[in-house]
């Protein structure tokens, strides 16, 4: 890294996400436009939160799965 670049600032913290946005990049079965494609990650998340998402990506999971398994899409 450049000394000249780095910048000091006071802690910040966050779990990026909303980069595929339920609603906008897929639907409520956390499918994208392309068929059979999914998005199972913090990225579904709306917007960034200042708080650990690991539970909430797990429900995901599991959420997710159990759709696929129920729709014999595996």
């Amino acid at each position: 890294a450049n000394p000249n670049s780095i910048a000091i600032t006071p802690i910040r913290l966050s779990h990026p996400g909303g980069t595929a946005r339920v609603g906008e990049v897929v639907n409520d079965n956390l499918e994208t436009g392309i068929k059979n494609l999914f998005c199972c990650d913090a990225s579904v998340i709306p917007e960034t939160l200042d708080l650990p998402v690991v539970l909430t990506v797990i429900s995901f999971g599991k959420r997710l799965g159990d759709y696929l398994l129920k729709n014999n899409r595996v």
